[in-house]
């Protein structure tokens, strides 16, 4: 034991004057030792000691050779069964060289040192643990939440190589600053705790002496109790949980003392709380290094999603827990993008909530206009009892209910009801129901005009979002108003403005009426008959043109309607003739440009099927280039185009009889068709899948022709699965009885029969 005059006693009440000298003698010794390369592990030379940890002590080395590069090699600390740890880091480190991914810091080479203890050697970062650097960067909630979200996809990338960490902690998850600036998070040391289990996956929670490996604040119950069956993936979910809660609140989990699971999870809002009960200063501080003005603020910021996150992440549990760091990512996007969590009840106020702070420059707006029009159409009527006496106050009325309107009609159109999803698209179309039940109701309390006009715009929603039928309902509705209106209606220029916009209801009945005949059809038919939707739109055209309103928008939009099912208006005319006066008319740039591309794209798949196998690329392309490749329209003519892809692979070789589908690949010009188009199906599959989601008839359609298309490449016993799933999500959508699932069958057919008796497409 060192008394008080050990010269290297630190504790001693005297420093002797030889001290330095003495220290300067053993600097000597290790930079002679470090010369001869004594400080090695394998082919790597020591330099700094950087840190030390719970495993050992890191050190800052460079490679021995040509490359030069420079490492962090960690030393693992004595006592520990050497050949089986260095064996089972050996495993772990062949699992860790097949992760790609950005934030995990895999382990690159590992060895024995010289006295029997095991090493590794992995990339030297600059960086702070994640809880340092962004208590230094006084980074907001937002960002703390990416970094966490980002740390989640890599503890994914090594789940699904079969590996848990089983060690998360902010230490073990370093941010640093990547070439273009933004914090990127690594995650470091994986593989080591079961490396270091002498149990390999059996007990996560000890070493060969006994001890538990890991840090107790951190450590999912399960991996506290010494009678479990050991850790895995939903161990790493319960300690990002815990890291969560530090990064948002400011103050970690306390462990339990008696080494004790704790009894219930965490919950962040009561965590901080605890803070500000306790130093009010410290929760300002805390709030202000989070961007907020006050604790209150922070406090209320945790609240909610956050703490429903966080909560279900650190269950006691493990089975209530989310079953994967995927899972809670998706989460944490889901917050990031004021989408509803899955952490917390379905209830409807909450739904509705996230829905108007995803839109809420839109819904105030919408909000505000709905206010309008009804205030304006009250002012209307009783305008127009006064009109005799005052003309010039009704005009203006008039212009004010009209600009109202058209705000109105932008806030749906800027809301866009097609990339609805999920329960959002639910919420959507109720919401919209609700707006048509409110139009019928208290019918002499609005002026007809408006009410059509709004009915019409909650129609055409309603047909983006695939209720075509619903919006027939509504429709029919206003058409009866208006009639109404019109046998009580005296004065002729009123007269005529309902039955303009009677005309421009009865275009979009047709085109319901066309909507609800395809989603009966299934993904594509033989030819396009659609009789009924041909009669509302012609009774249209005629209604406009004795009202001499032909020149007008409605009129353009009728023609177009009849253009798609080529058919011609006024009756007898030649085709050709009306194409023309079609192609001029939008040449004069009266339609707006989501307009103009739907009917380029349509003219180019209306021509001889070589001229579409042509043109629809290089139109698709250029629509692309104009509106981006996420707009609704570009992944609709998208998916429209891999059709065209696998029809045409499918035309390329008719089968003989008794030949199978796997037989086809014999071709290699038709193998690189069908590789071409499985390509290009993945990628319309996902897109469809994310703008309009997984439900929509749009992403059964491009799962269909993925389908086929991935069939014809690997083979059809390689896709059994996807066509069952498949059929079985058509079926809960469509009905058991539709063409949907009908023509799913007919591809599975062809798959295994040959195509020579399936030929719908």
């Amino acid at each position: 034991m060192a008394c008080a005059d050990d010269p290297l006693d630190p504790a001693g009440d005297h420093v002797p004057a030889d001290l330095d000298p003495l220290l300067r003698e053993l600097g000597a010794d290790v930079d002679d030792a470090l010369a001869e390369g004594a400080m090695r592990c394998g082919p790597y030379i020591l330099l700094d000691e950087v840190g030390e940890g719970g495993f050992g002590e890191v050190f800052a080395a460079v490679r021995d050779d040509a490359t030069e590069r420079r490492v962090a090699v960690k030393i693992l600390k004595r006592g520990l069964d050497t050949r089986d740890v260095l064996r089972r880091f050996e495993l772990e480190q062949r699992a860790l060289a097949r992760i790609d991914h950005p934030c995990v810091a895999a382990i690159l080479d590992s060895g024995m040192t010289d006295d029997g203890r095991p090493w590794f050697a992995m990339p030297l970062l600059d960086g702070e643990p994640v809880t340092v650097a962004c208590d230094e960067a006084c980074s907001p909630l937002a960002e703390r939440l990416r970094l966490l979200t980002l740390m989640c996809d890599a503890v994914q990338a090594a789940h699904v190589q079969g590996i848990a960490h089983r060690d998360l902690k902010p230490g073990n998850v370093l941010v640093v600053r990547g070439s273009d600036g933004i914090a990127l998070p690594k995650v470091i040391d994986f593989g080591i705790a079961k490396a270091l289990d002498p149990e390999g996956a059996a007990d996560a929670t000890r070493t060969a002496p006994g001890g538990r490996i890991g840090t107790p604040a951190y450590m999912a119950p399960e991996q506290l109790v010494s009678e479990c069956a050991g850790a895995d993936a939903r161990s790493d979910v319960y300690a990002l949980g815990v890291i969560m809660a530090e990064l948002v609140a400011g103050v970690r989990p306390s462990a339990p003392s008696d080494g004790g699971a704790p009894a219930v999870p965490v919950h962040p809002s009561r965590l901080f709380a605890s803070v500000a009960a306790g130093d009010p200063a410290v929760a300002a501080q805390v709030a202000a290094a989070r961007g907020l003005r006050s604790a209150q603020e922070l406090r209320r910021a945790l609240r909610g999603d956050i703490d429903a996150i966080v909560t279900r992440a650190t269950m006691p549990e493990p089975e209530r827990r989310y079953q994967s760091a995927e899972a809670m990512a998706a989460d944490l996007r889901r917050m990031a993008a004021s989408m509803p969590v899955l952490a917390r009840s379905p209830s409807r106020s909450y739904h509705l909530a996230r829905f108007v702070r995803r839109h809420r420059i839109a819904v105030t707006a919408a909000a505000v206009a709905v206010l309008m029009l009804l205030a304006t159409s009250a002012a209307a009527v009783v305008g127009s009892v006064r009109a005799e006496r005052n003309a010039a106050r009704a005009s203006q009325q008039a212009v004010r209910a009209e600009q109202v309107t058209g705000l109105l009609r932008g806030v749906f159109e800027r809301i866009d009801p097609e990339v609805a999803q999920g329960r959002d698209r639910t919420l959507m179309i109720e919401l919209l129901r609700g707006t048509l039940e409110e139009l019928q109701a208290d019918e002499g309390a609005r002026d007809p005009q408006a009410t059509a006009e709004v009915a019409r715009i909650v129609a055409s929603a309603l047909i983006k979002l695939e209720q075509p039928r619903l919006a027939i309902e509504g429709i029919d509705a206003a058409l009866r108003r208006v009639d109404a209106a019109m046998s009580r209606e005296g004065e002729p220029m009123r007269r005529r403005q309902l039955r303009i916009e009677r005309a421009a209801l009865r275009v979009e009945k047709g085109t319901a009426i066309f909507e609800a005949s395809w989603a009966d059809a299934g993904v594509i038919r033989a030819r396009l008959d659609e009789p009924l939707a041909s009669v509302e739109w012609r009774a249209a055209l005629e209604e406009l043109a004795d009202e001499g309103a032909l020149d007008g928008r409605t009129a353009l939009l009728a023609r177009l309607r009849i253009w798609r099912l080529r058919e011609t208006w006024p009756s007898g005319t030649p085709i050709e003739e009306f194409d023309a006066a079609i192609d001029a008319e939008v040449e004069a740039g009266k339609l707006t440009e989501l307009e103009r591309w739907t009917y380029l794209l349509r003219k180019a798949e209306s021509q001889s099927w070589s001229d579409v196998l042509t043109d629809f690329p290089r139109v698709l392309e250029e629509c692309q280039t104009a509106l981006g490749s996420r707009h609704p329209l570009v992944v609709r003519a998208r998916n429209r185009g891999l059709g065209f892809e696998v029809c045409a692979a499918i035309d390329a070789r008719t089968p003989r009889d008794g030949v199978t589908f796997d037989g086809w690949r014999d071709d290699a010009a038709l193998a690189s068709q069908w590789q071409r188009a499985a390509s290009l199906a993945d990628g319309v599959v996902a897109d469809c899948e994310d703008v309009f989601g997984p439900s929509h008839t749009q992403t059964l359609a491009a799962r269909l022709w993925q389908l086929a298309a991935r069939g014809a490449v690997d083979g059809s016993a390689a896709v059994g699965r996807r066509y069952r799933e498949l059929r079985a999500d058509a079926v809960n959508a469509k009905g058991e009885d539709s063409a949907l699932v009908r023509q799913v069958d007919a591809i599975w057919r062809g798959m295994n029969e040959g195509y020579a008796q399936f030929r719908w497409w």
